[in-house]
């Protein structure tokens, strides 16, 4: 299928790319979440953050790649959750250096028995995700640009009592004020009455950096922009 090989290249990007800098980690969370936000928006959903874990908020982590995997995993808890619903993002500093971001959907939730498989290329799991047709980034390659930081991700989830996926990081605090804070990705509007085609153009522009939101048809653009 096409989205394992647009996944395939995103992974390849990124390991020809790992770069470490300062970052204030809020800052970087909530430029991802300005990125997802009219596609939450547009669903009924919103997104709910939660920082007050976090002692020493500016540190040294490669942030491009911390972003896609947010990216990722709060589209996939956005596609998978009902109108309605709410979309968490927990920042949790676990000790002087060990980072978890946890984000946390209401969703249909996944069955006990199909949760190993979940991080497996080319696998769909028989719940509420099997019947989605996105073309967003797929789980398997999440987890290996996680493993690329050095960090682990991991889910709880049960039927009918939605999920949680955790990302543990080790980062270093940084020793300086001139932390990266307000970079913002470079966005783009696709219009496309095409479900599938829409979301092969995120992928792409996902290739490059750039960040994008969807609209179905030229009223509902308007009404996201």
């Amino acid at each position: 299928q096409i989205s394992e090989v647009l996944d395939m290249n995103e992974l390849e990007t990124t390991v020809a790319r790992l770069e470490e800098k300062e970052y204030n980690i809020c800052s970087l969370a909530d430029s991802v979440i300005k990125g997802c936000s009219a596609a939450v928006k547009a669903r009924g959903q919103q997104i709910v953050t939660d920082y007050s874990g976090i002692t020493d908020k500016n540190v040294i982590c490669d942030g491009r790649n911390i972003s896609k995997v947010l990216d990722g995993l709060i589209s996939n808890a956005s596609e998978y959750s009902p109108k309605g619903s709410c979309v968490t993002i927990k920042v949790v500093q676990k000790d002087n250096s060990t980072y978890e971001f946890n984000v946390i959907d209401e969703g249909e939730g996944i069955p006990y028995y199909e949760v190993d498989r979940l991080f497996e290329p080319f696998e769909r799991i028989q719940d509420a995700r099997s019947a989605a047709d996105g073309t967003h980034m797929g789980l398997s390659v999440i987890k290996s640009i996680v493993e690329l930081m050095n960090g682990t991700i991991s889910v709880k989830s049960s039927t009918g009592k939605g999920s949680c996926f955790t990302v543990r990081l080790m980062l270093k605090a940084a020793v300086s004020d001139e932390c990266v804070t307000d970079k913002q990705p470079a966005m783009v509007l696709i219009v496309e009455d095409n479900q599938k085609n829409a979301e092969i153009m995120q992928e792409f522009l996902a290739l490059e950096d750039i960040g994008s939101d969807i609209a179905y048809n030229g009223a509902e653009a308007v009404d996201m922009y």
